[in-house]
């Protein structure tokens, strides 16, 4: 055969098979028909938002999803783009987000409680080999003067047994400065008696002009604990956050009042104000006894100089749902004065505050939450500033 023959026999079949994967390519059944893609459930949901409903998988349908190209009589794909992409209005009824919560914001259920006013101990491993560990932390995590600050530290080996440290200080730094120029206000770690061996202690109390530094800085306190580890470890140091502050302008006055709102629980907290503010209440919703943790609230208020109150909402449908009939305790009780910016000076904890009358858990609403009606111009992707732009990653 000629050299020019061979040449034009091989562009022929080059040319040939060129067309075939091009008509495949333009022809190909279910692409541009079928919305389903290999783990998008989108196209299905598109369907059905356009009156159309996928038939059941069965028989040669079944075939047809899973990839043979034996029907034409899938389903347009309204969402598609020629990119494959989901359009905008899919993102805003994307399947895979989380519903709506059945609650408001104010209100959630709650299954342990805790006292605002308490922080977990830090556990650090002191040598994994051995098993030491310590721990350590503050023994109420807000204080309010004249009250101490109380670090507590201690090191167990892997049974649990207390074993002894030496040269152990406990630090203390007002918020708003830095490690190298502090000021920095120490006391030491100080040994004393438990039935497992010695619990170290540091308990500071701040002078008049240490409080005003701590003051100046903030509520927050910065805390360091230093020591020699048992055992020959050597020194080990760590660090925790505690509050120390000044009381609120404004504290709970001892009078409650309740009712049912609505098929929810609303308990007024009396509030006696010394300086007109902002302010924020917390509370939680217990049941006979104080035990049974059942829901959590919180509520904010401007509040006048005077007697006032804030109300707490406990929603309707956590009550009915945990089937826990009242009288019901209100417990963790605490107010927080907020000042400019996102600082909070927090209150004391009131616990067993007040106890309600006796109710049954089918008094309350079993309906979930219905955020209110938006107000005013609603900004979507068909508004006028919107056009031209991307639809957003994520929304309801």
């Amino acid at each position: 055969m000629k050299r020019g023959e061979a040449r034009g026999r091989i562009a022929a079949a080059a040319i040939a098979l060129l067309v075939i994967v091009a008509v495949v390519l333009f022809v190909r059944p279910g692409d541009g028909t079928s919305t389903k893609r290999a783990g998008d459930p989108q196209g299905e949901a598109s369907a059905a938002r356009a009156g159309h409903r996928p038939p059941k998988k069965s028989g040669a349908r079944a075939a047809v999803e899973d990839g043979d190209p034996g029907s034409d009589d899938s389903i347009p794909a309204p969402s598609a783009d020629p990119s494959g992409a989901p359009r905008g209005d899919d993102f805003m009824n994307a399947p895979n987000l989380p519903p709506a919560p059945p609650y408001p914001p104010g209100s959630q259920p709650l299954t342990e409680g805790v006292d605002p006013a308490s922080q977990p101990r830090e556990v650090v491993p002191a040598d994994a080999k051995t098993g030491v560990s310590c721990s350590f932390g503050p023994r109420v995590a807000i204080v309010h003067p004249p009250d101490p600050l109380i670090i507590d530290a201690e090191c167990t080996d892997k049974e649990g047994k207390l074993l002894s440290i030496a040269n152990g200080v406990a630090r203390f730094r007002p918020d708003r400065t830095t490690p190298d120029s502090g000021p920095w206000f120490s006391a030491p770690l100080v040994g004393r008696r438990a039935s497992r061996g010695a619990i170290f202690t540091a308990t500071y109390l701040p002078s008049a002009v240490e409080q005003a530094a701590f003051f100046k800085g903030g509520s927050h306190v910065f805390v360091e604990v230093a020591f020699d580890a048992p055992n020959g470890l050597g020194p080990r140091r760590y660090s925790t956050v505690m509050q120390y502050s000044r009381l609120p302008d404004a504290a709970l006055s001892g009078a409650y009042m309740e009712q049912i709102v609505d098929g929810s629980l609303v308990i007024s907290a009396g509030i006696t104000v010394s300086v007109a503010g902002d302010y924020r209440l917390i509370g939680s919703l217990y049941g006979p006894g104080g035990d049974q943790a059942i829901a959590f609230a919180h509520a904010n208020a401007h509040l006048d100089a005077g007697d006032g109150s804030i109300p707490l909402l406990f929603f309707g449908k956590i009550l009915h749902d945990r089937g826990i009939d009242g009288p019901y305790e209100l417990r963790y009780l605490m107010l927080f004065e907020h000042l400019e910016g996102a600082e909070e000076i927090p209150g004391e904890t009131v616990d067993h505050a007040y106890t309600t009358k006796r109710y049954t858990a089918g008094d309350f609403s079993p309906q979930s939450y219905v955020a209110p009606a938006q107000q005013g111009e609603v900004v979507d992707m068909n508004s006028p500033s919107q056009q031209g732009k991307p639809p957003p990653l994520f929304s309801r």
